[in-house]
């Protein structure tokens, strides 16, 4: 967005296109291997499983998932302004 900073012009999501396209996409395989193969890696050890664990919870408006238990955020996320200018005002869901 900063190499268009003398563009006047506001980016937008259209939603539309953006199903149309993967609509498109559907059923194609749009991403596939190179045709070689990667020498076998180190055997995986046991299965583990685990029995502590916290349950997060995901609050829009930090952005951020929450351990309600501990009252922790998980990353501390701030998404750039410029993005959450395009997320709340430039989202076109009209049908074209």
């Amino acid at each position: 967005m900063k190499k268009n900073a003398k563009r006047k012009v506001s980016p937008y999501i259209y939603v539309s296109a953006y199903h149309n396209i993967k609509g498109a996409m559907s059923g194609h395989r749009v991403f596939d291997r190179f045709g070689f193969n990667l020498p076998p890696g180190p055997k995986k050890g046991k299965l583990t499983v685990l029995t502590k664990y916290e349950k997060l919870i995901f609050m829009p408006e930090l952005y951020d998932r929450v351990c309600m238990e501990a009252a922790e955020i998980l990353t501390g996320y701030q998404p750039p302004d410029e993005l959450l200018e395009i997320l709340e005002r430039n989202i076109n869901i009209g049908i074209q």
